[in-house]
């Protein structure tokens, strides 16, 4: 049997909710050649009975007999991986049929590109909502600083890469943007402008579940790869777009003083200017929504 090329790499606790339908869905993709690697972080719900109710070959189960976080069960899982690439996957989320085989090719096609994303598209109680969207080309190069260049669950890194960068337990709920800070001061990334996977949104989420927590780690984090920009957390949070509480006029000034350590064109500065008044505009008009 000819060797797989791919790994994706699905940590799970108690996530028996959704577990079926993401392993399913990559169990659906057009391009066969990959493994699939859950690795059970010592979930106590119905995970282990879904995980071993499946037979397909190309399914490899790793049970911790206790729970010891999400940079563990990923970084024990790198540990376990023997192809060219690596796929991660989360537990709550759908990846289209052709998210493995677009990733893997552009990977093959650009030997330059250490890891790629993609974008996603919102699912909320069953509903597919709005396109998550992520830069690409040079412009992601020159806002990589923004979290997050990549989404987490679309990722497809050459596996040698993130071996040598793995995971760090010192920004908890934030550890993927830690990562991406990390990995492109030496590689470069980029994102397939194509909705490839189905991003659950529900109330566990990390990002609904902890979001101070996962804002302070991803500050910390800035604060260690750029520590010429002395930044206090709500002042990053307006730089980096995460909140859209100030005007842009005053987020430009917030972040005059930076923007040579931040950009490295005047272009991708007004650009990074004309993203952020959108999202600024888009807050306004759901707060005038939710008012009336």
């Amino acid at each position: 049997m000819t060797p797989p090329i791919v790994t994706v790499l699905l940590p799970v606790y108690n996530g028996d909710r959704y577990l079926r339908a993401a392993v399913e869905s990559i169990l659906a993709q057009t391009f066969e050649s990959f493994e699939l690697l859950i690795v059970d972080d010592g979930s106590t719900d119905g995970t282990e009975p879904i995980c071993r109710s499946f037979t397909d070959p190309r399914i490899r189960v790793v049970r911790h007999e206790q729970n010891a976080g999400l940079v563990s069960a990923l970084n024990s899982g790198i540990d376990l991986i023997s192809t060219e690439y690596v796929a991660r996957m989360d537990a709550d989320d759908v990846a289209l049929p052709d998210r493995l085989g677009r990733q893997v090719a552009f990977l093959e096609s650009r030997p330059d590109i250490a890891a790629c994303g993609s974008w996603a598209r919102e699912l909320v109680d069953g509903r597919l909502r709005a396109v998550m969207r992520r830069p690409t080309g040079e412009y992601l190069r020159q806002t990589a600083w923004r979290p997050v260049p990549i989404f987490h669950p679309t990722a497809c890194l050459r596996t040698e890469v993130l071996r040598e960068f793995r995971y760090r337990a010192d920004y908890v709920h934030a550890e993927d943007y830690d990562l991406w800070l990390r990995l492109c001061q030496h590689h470069r990334i980029d994102n397939v402008p194509k909705v490839l996977l189905h991003y659950r949104i529900h109330r566990a989420s990390v990002s609904h579940a902890y979001p101070a927590v996962q804002r302070s780690s991803a500050w910390r984090a800035f604060r260690e790869h750029f520590p010429a920009i002395d930044v206090a957390l709500v002042d990053f949070e307006a730089l980096t777009g995460v909140s859209c509480e100030v005007s842009p006029l005053t987020r430009m000034r917030l972040r005059r003083p930076w923007r040579k350590h931040l950009f490295g064109t005047v272009t991708a500065s007004a650009r990074d200017d004309l993203w952020y008044a959108a999202r600024w505009l888009q807050a306004q008009v759901r707060g005038a929504r939710r008012r009336s």
